[in-house]
């Protein structure tokens, strides 16, 4: 199917896409409807609870935040380690911060 999309008037073009935004929307939910059908199926079907379904699989890494950033000072005595973000730790505190940075990697 193929229109001339160059000789419709703007009440025409406008026309056309309200059509081809309400036809997406139907099939769209036409396949979350289907989807929705084949999740109950298998929940039933394997007896999952919610707790199940709403938990990570077994095994799978946590998920990291997305601001993560490496570390960039180190507590040589705890090898604890701080970012530079945020408050600085109480080993920081009052020390000459450059003595537990870390030297970067290249």
């Amino acid at each position: 199917m193929s229109i001339e999309i160059h000789n419709l008037s703007l009440e025409q073009l406008e026309a056309q896409k309200a059509s081809y935004e309400k036809r997406i929307a139907e099939l769209r939910q036409q396949e979350r409807d289907a989807a929705l059908r084949t999740v109950r199926e298998l929940v039933a079907k394997h007896k999952f609870t919610a707790k199940e379904i709403s938990q990570p699989p077994a095994g799978a890494a946590p998920a990291s935040p997305a601001d993560a950033v490496d570390a960039k000072y180190r507590n040589p005595e705890t090898g604890e380690t701080w970012s530079g973000r945020g408050r600085a730790p109480a080993w920081l505190e009052g020390a000459n911060k450059d003595q537990f940075l870390l030297v970067a990697s290249s």
